[in-house]
């Protein structure tokens, strides 16, 4: 157990936090946002009508015995009693929520607050239910911040974070450096975004994934497809993870061999890959164009429901460091990326300009216009409004391999079947992760900038928003940060941004924090 608050200054301006906490109703389900100093945090009730509810607040993670109050009772929560509780009357089975002054003390930042609701009264005692415990962090806006001391994680890049139907995320595979062969981890870790803690799965996957794709199915569980396993090798293996069992369980196989491509999920929940290298064995060969001479143009798509993957059309050319994005007409966009072809023997690999449409209902692509340039090895973003921003990448020439990060973003309509200019961030960066916030607004975190051969981490947090139409900058990261994930974490202000590193290691082993 960890002591949030080790000053009695930090327990005194809890105690006025708890002191002001206003009424509200029952609950048996509780979140709590992360607070501002000189702000407010935010609690989220909902429980059965008519029914009572006490809501612990502490700054520890107890354990509290409910056999304090009722002798019966077994159970333990995981709050202490050192802060403020109250209980009031539910008015309605609408959840309610309801905001807290924070104080705008020094000592608190970085602080933990714990919350836990029990309903009351109980079928054969005096308590009913009990929700599930939560945590926030207070901080201040605009701050970047390491995780505390129980947030541990192996350092780890190129790995995928998917978020579970409870709003927790899942993290796998992934490696420890990018090298001409690199290891595909078998390990993986749930983030509980309840109490901002880490902890590894019931089990390991089956197979080591690195430069794979992951989704999450129509039925919550998550799939991680192909890429470079345990042993270095490019595998076709699916592996699945129930949320439900906390575990995985091997889930078939695609058709082919496949890393650093691309795929998205259909309309009917089937998921489509496509393009990607067969091979990252690079022993002696130390030659950039050896991996794209392995990239290949077929596409398939996997079914949950049996594991088993069928044919699709080719595309129209050899692919990998692209990306596909279910659009809201049912078409997969697929765009950016190397293309490689040949021309008496010569390697030709290119950044095309146009995309691709591929339609799951005929089976069939059709060319969009030209954008701009071409990139690979960017992100694309799905705007609530259905258009595609695509943000930085790696652009360049392959003669000789001047290839470098770039600022540009650009965005494309599928109405209207047209790109068109977007604001341009401040540093140029590929593999940048975007973060959507409730306003609206889009922030980029990490990603590798200068050039492609030897990219260097990304120091560097952007804002975009619409008021000005431009990336402002933010503050910096503690920790700059290449082939990493971020998510908003449910419910909350802040941004948790997890593994990456630079060119050589990816051994930052914590999660840091970033609140906009």
């Amino acid at each position: 157990m960890v002591s949030a608050f080790p000053s009695a200054a930090s327990l005194a301006a809890l105690a006025l936090l708890a002191a002001v906490l206003p009424s509200a109703t029952a609950s048996d389900l509780l979140e709590i946002d992360g607070g501002i100093l000189g702000g407010t945090t935010s609690i989220q009730v909902s429980g059965p009508p008519g029914s009572f509810h006490i809501t612990f607040l502490s700054t520890n993670e107890g354990p509290l015995p409910l056999g304090l109050f009722d002798p019966s009772d077994p159970r333990l929560l995981e709050v202490g009693l050192d802060l403020f509780s109250v209980g009031v009357l539910l008015s309605g089975p609408t959840p309610a929520s309801y905001a807290i002054p924070v104080p705008n003390d020094p000592t608190l930042f970085r602080a933990i607050l714990y919350a836990q609701s029990v309903t009351l009264p109980g079928t054969s005692g005096l308590f009913d239910q009990v929700s599930p415990p939560s945590a926030a962090f207070l901080t201040r806006r605009n701050t970047s911040w390491d995780g505390p001391e129980d947030l541990p994680l192996p350092g780890r890049g190129v790995h995928s974070m998917s978020r579970l139907p409870n709003g927790d995320f899942l993290i796998a595979g992934g490696t420890y450096s990018i090298d001409l062969m690199p290891i595909g981890f078998q390990d993986a870790y749930i983030l509980d975004h309840h109490r901002r803690r880490v902890r590894r799965t019931a089990n390991d996957l089956a197979t080591g994934h690195v430069f794979h794709q992951s989704a999450v199915l129509n039925d919550g569980r998550v799939a991680l497809l192909a890429g470079a396993d345990q042993n270095k090798i490019v595998t076709r293996a699916v592996d699945v993870f129930d949320p439900a069992s906390g575990s995985f369980t091997a889930a078939g196989a695609l058709l082919d061999q496949r890393a650093i491509f691309a795929a998205a999920k259909l309309p009917n929940g089937r998921l489509f890959a496509c393009g990607g290298s067969t091979d990252f064995d690079l022993t002696g060969q130390n030659d950039f164009l050896f991996i794209l001479s392995r990239s290949q143009s077929s596409a398939e798509i996997w079914n949950p429901a049996t594991g088993q993957s069928t044919r699709a059309r080719a595309m129209t050319r050899r692919l990998m460091g692209h990306t596909a994005t279910t659009l809201p007409n049912g078409k997969v966009l697929i765009y950016g990326g190397v293309a490689y072809t040949t021309f008496l023997g010569i390697p030709l690999p290119s950044f095309p300009a146009e995309g691709q449409l591929y339609d799951p209902t005929t089976d069939t692509y059709t060319a969009t216009p030209a954008s701009s340039a071409g990139r690979a090895w960017h992100t694309a973003f799905l705007m609530a409004d259905g258009r595609v921003l695509m943000v930085g990448g790696f652009n360049g020439s392959f003669i000789p391999l001047a290839l470098n990060a770039i600022d540009e973003c650009i965005v494309y309509d599928p109405v209207a079947n047209q790109w068109s200019a977007w604001a341009p961030l401040q540093y140029g960066r590929a593999n940048a992760s975007v973060v959507q916030l409730p306003d609206g607004s889009l922030v980029a975190v990490g990603g590798a900038n200068g050039a492609a051969l030897g990219p260097q981490p990304v120091l560097f947090v952007e804002r975009w928003d619409a008021a000005s139409g431009q990336w402002n900058l933010l503050t910096n990261l503690n920790t700059p940060r290449a082939w990493q994930t971020a998510a908003l974490l449910p419910g909350s202000k802040h941004i948790a941004v997890v593994g990456g590193g630079d060119q050589a290691t990816y051994g930052i082993p914590r999660i840091e924090f970033f609140t906009p």
